[in-house]
């Protein structure tokens, strides 16, 4: 799992979508799992076909249907609890209020 940073959610999104993002001229892939953080924005999500915001906020992430938790979501899919956790603690860790 990495971590990457973008400058919006609508960048991190098509990020996920094409797999792959500039970063100082250099090509950087982005794969499921892998965790996204939008400071601008104060989002924090999770790359997926449909990538997904952890936090309250989201922008232009999607985020779990009303009464379902991140766990579903992801249920069957790439993405462990760990990287879930692991999501969730950087978003704690800027003050970020997280979904359940």
């Amino acid at each position: 799992m990495s971590t990457h940073h973008f400058p919006s959610t609508g960048a991190a999104y098509d990020a996920c979508q094409t797999g792959w993002y500039f970063r100082h001229t250099a090509e950087v892939e982005v794969k499921t799992g892998d965790v996204l953080v939008i400071e601008s924005e104060k989002v924090v999500g999770i790359c997926d076909t449909w990538p997904v915001a952890v936090t309250i906020e989201f922008g232009h992430l999607h985020i779990p249907a009303h009464g379902a938790s991140l766990a579903s979501v992801f249920e069957g899919r790439k993405v462990t609890a760990e990287q879930i956790a692991a999501a969730k603690t950087l978003a704690e860790l800027r003050g970020w209020p997280v979904r359940d």
